[in-house]
């Protein structure tokens, strides 16, 4: 409402990409000993889980183009100049 152009910038460790995981796993939160969760089997889930992180940043990316907002991804195993350089880009109404 303020006019004022929005840029999302979705970062991401290739882990939560591929969800390499097999066997038991107990995810944790490193912020909060509250949030864990303890799978015992990591690899029966990973086809839905990257079925479902598929569409939730497909709906990530419909509300951004919805609303005019910029939707960027960056992948940690990448250098960081490459986003920051198309998040410049977006800024400043070029097309990268």
């Amino acid at each position: 409402a303020t006019g004022i152009p929005l840029h999302l910038v979705a970062v991401s460790d290739p882990a939560e990409e591929a969800f390499p995981f097999k066997g038991r796993m107990l995810f944790e939160d490193p912020g909060s000993s509250a949030s864990r969760k303890l799978l015992g089997d990591a690899g029966r889930i990973a086809e839905d889980y990257r079925r479902r992180r598929t569409a939730h940043f497909g709906v990530i990316e419909d509300i951004c183009r919805q609303f005019g907002m910029a939707f960027l991804r960056h992948r940690t195993d990448h250098p960081a100049a490459l986003v920051l350089s198309q998040l410049h880009d977006s800024i400043s109404g070029h097309q990268h």
